[in-house]
């Protein structure tokens, strides 16, 4: 290809659109990874302060409704 082409300037613009489409896969991953694992702490908190403070647990596994790790 020639120097003054406009076939890489094509291409560039390609891969730059693919990685901002990875980008924004990736950002939404690492919120719903971050609400997930948040939830996740949140439980744990619950659990702990009632067993250590002889309480009855506010959160259940049934009221989650997400997929705990």
């Amino acid at each position: 290809m020639k120097r003054g082409s406009i076939y890489p300037a094509t291409s560039t613009f390609r891969a730059r659109s693919q990685m901002g489409d990875l980008r924004h896969e990736w950002r939404q991953w690492v919120d719903e990874e971050s609400w997930r694992r948040s939830a996740f702490f949140a439980f744990c908190m619950d659990a702990q302060h009632a067993c250590l403070f002889g309480h009855s647990p506010i959160l259940s596994v049934s009221d989650m409704r997400m997929a705990l790790p």
